[in-house]
């Protein structure tokens, strides 16, 4: 029974975007100026960009957020303010 629940004790963890870039500008050993460090922040972001899967239903978000904002905006309790 034990071998239908998990195959590994402790779960790997997935690796951000941030530990990405990390290792990809670990590799500079002095940084000169902060353009430096634009750039290759900006060649880091491109090269984890690869590994970035698109969201399903990426194309409405848009529209989700609309629909969010109405309905919150429709039940916001009107704040009370005390006179003095």
């Amino acid at each position: 029974m034990e071998r239908c629940t998990t195959r590994r004790a402790v779960p790997t963890r997935s690796r951000t975007s941030t530990d990405l870039i990390a290792d990809y500008v670990r590799n500079v050993k002095r940084w000169r100026d902060g353009s430096m460090l634009e750039r290759w922040v900006a060649a880091a972001l491109l090269e984890v960009a690869r590994g970035f899967r698109k969201i399903r239903g990426y194309r409405d978000l848009r529209r989700l957020v609309t629909a969010l904002s109405t309905h919150v905006n429709q039940h916001r309790q009107p704040t009370q303010r005390k006179v003095a």
